[in-house]
């Protein structure tokens, strides 16, 4: 009689933590010991969308410290992203790491958990946007919060063109 295996280990942390990751720039060092949350955006091959994921994480009504780290699943060099990722070069909260090797999706969302500077990770796709007000509300809710707990999904609204959405202050 053969034994049916329904479970089996894999671990998918260790493939994606083999491939290099380059640092092609980064935000100010002095403030990695004390980030509280990091935006960290995995992206390929979508400049156009990236932008705009990048704006909302910086448009944060929040006052504690955070920072923004992309990390960019295209090996090839000097591409559309990098080039728009470029104009980011300067700015204090951004990190950009580009893969030597393309790790797949999901592989990429574990280079991006990898890469990250805190305790506190919110995944932003480059397909998507942030309410201003996102870390404030993780920040109010995270302390109430039991210990055992390793994700938080927030709601999500369908837009089609970013000028229609609009955005309420929540209420403390």
């Amino acid at each position: 009689m053969s034994e049916t295996l329904y479970l089996e280990y894999k671990d998918c942390i260790k493939k994606a933590n083999s491939i290099n990751s380059l640092l092609l720039f980064r935000g100010r060092a002095d403030i990695r010991e004390k980030v509280n949350y990091t935006i960290s955006i995995p992206t390929f091959r979508r400049p156009y969308l990236l932008k705009e994921a990048i704006e909302s994480a910086l448009n944060q009504n929040y006052s504690g410290i955070f920072n923004i780290v992309v990390v960019d699943n295209n090996p090839e060099r000097n591409d559309e992203t990098e080039q728009l990722m470029n104009q980011y070069r300067n700015h204090p909260q951004i990190w950009y790491y580009k893969n030597e090797n393309n790790v797949g999706m999901a592989g990429n969302w574990n280079k991006c958990l990898i890469l990250s500077d805190s305790d506190n990770v919110i995944m932003l796709h480059d397909d998507d946007v942030l309410s201003p007000y996102s870390l404030f509300v993780f920040s109010s809710i995270i302390p109430h919060l039991r210990r055992d707990w390793s994700m938080i999904k927030p709601n999500l609204t369908k837009f089609h063109e970013i000028s229609n959405l609009s955005f309420k202050k929540p209420h403390k």
